[in-house]
């Protein structure tokens, strides 16, 4: 408060004691410390050390423009963490369709010979999708879907064995994005990145009117991301959340 007091002692100090002042200058002197004094507070939004706070409108920086760019480009894009550091670098995917519904993943293990592949989910996926099945993306067309019993029938065998929960998406639909270089999503020690989804092993994914999608290993989490960087050299943290309508903001305390 004392940027307040000392800029109204100023101006109204411009001035003789004897004048007296009018009620606008008095307003006016009011109304530009209150201006200064919330650009004061807004220079740090978060609270915390200049490193946390840098770190935390990096990753504020990062989702926004992954989701501006979804919109724009009328394309679907995810980030990730990176599966080489994932706990202090971010990975960013294109795709080639709008909608992020189109991913799943093994509810049981499937055999090099089986054609029926249980899913979590069939929820997003077509006739006529080719996909991607953990390691395999060779010839796995879907020719029937049986929603109540989650099973993706394709037009022959997968042809490779692949263990329950591999990711089950469409194939060569995504492809790295280009829009931020790799230092751009790397976080700088002693900073880290955890969430709010079991083992950290969360995809969050912008469609083409900018609504956000969570997933974990499972496929679809229906909740908000919550993202937490910490600086581990004093335990000091901060969250952004990632609401599902896309909204990117700092929860309130009650909400933590």
């Amino acid at each position: 408060m004392k940027i307040k007091t000392g800029i109204v002692k100023k101006l109204l100090r411009s001035q003789s004691l004897q004048q007296g002042y009018t009620l606008p200058e008095i307003l006016v002197a009011i109304g530009m410390a209150s201006i200064l004094g919330a650009v004061a507070i807004g220079s740090n939004p978060f609270g915390q050390t200049s490193k946390l706070n840098d770190a935390g409108y990096q990753l504020e920086g990062i989702l926004q423009q992954t989701r501006t760019r979804a919109i724009a480009t009328t394309s679907a894009i995810r980030i990730e963490p990176d599966p080489d550091n994932p706990s202090t670098a971010l990975k960013i995917e294109s795709a080639t369709t709008k909608g992020c519904e189109a991913i799943s993943a093994l509810s049981a293990a499937v055999e090099s010979d089986e054609t029926q592949i249980p899913v979590v989910s069939t929820r997003g996926f077509s006739v006529g999708d080719k996909l991607k099945i953990g390691s395999d993306d060779t010839d796995n067309q879907v020719i029937a879907i049986d929603d109540n019993s989650s099973l993706l029938t394709l037009g022959q065998a997968i042809g490779s064995t692949q263990p329950e929960d591999a990711v089950v998406e469409l194939a060569q639909n995504w492809a790295p994005d280009g829009a931020l270089l790799t230092e751009d999503l790397t976080f700088n020690e002693p900073m880290e990145i955890a969430s709010n989804v079991s083992n950290n092993e969360w995809r969050l994914c912008f469609d083409s009117r900018g609504f956000a999608r969570l997933f974990d290993a499972q496929g679809v989490v229906d909740q908000d991301l919550k993202l937490t960087i910490s600086d581990t050299s004093n335990d000091e943290e901060l969250d952004l959340l990632v609401l599902k309508g896309g909204a990117i903001t700092k929860p309130e305390t009650d909400e933590l």
